[in-house]
């Protein structure tokens, strides 16, 4: 089990050996190179535009872990692909490589497949990883 508090222990290994792991809605080839900046349809409501961010993430909710896909960034929150069902409201840590450990309320769940669940989110706040 990864150590919660010390964000220098999540790492590409620690996603590799994690048991549950979201399935993407497309191939891989599909996934990492649609990028760039998302359209925005007339009636949307989002706020700020979206950019593609398409990494490995791991999702902490609790003290369950999971490996994810990060989808797409915005100045208020980020989407990613979930191997599994996350309520509106609940409060994760999702950390992508590179970045602070981020703390996110889920605002939305999708489902696609099996286990692959598009989840949309607002910043809770932002935890620094501790210094050595």
């Amino acid at each position: 089990m990864l150590d919660l508090i010390d964000a220098t222990t999540l790492s590409e290994q620690a996603w590799r050996q994690l048991a549950s792991r979201a399935e993407l809605p497309c191939s891989w080839d599909e996934y990492v190179t649609s990028g760039g900046v998302s359209n925005s349809k007339v009636n949307s409501t989002r706020k700020h535009c979206r950019v593609s961010l398409r990494s490995i993430a791991i999702v902490i909710d609790g003290d369950q872990q999971y490996a994810a896909y990060a989808k797409d960034v915005s100045k208020s929150g980020l989407g990613f692909y979930s191997p599994v069902n996350l309520l509106p409201r609940t409060i994760i840590q999702l950390w992508v490589p590179g970045r602070a450990l981020l703390r996110l309320r889920i605002t939305r769940c999708r489902r696609l497949g099996e286990r692959s669940y598009e989840c949309g989110t607002v910043y809770e706040s932002i935890t620094q990883p501790p210094r050595r």
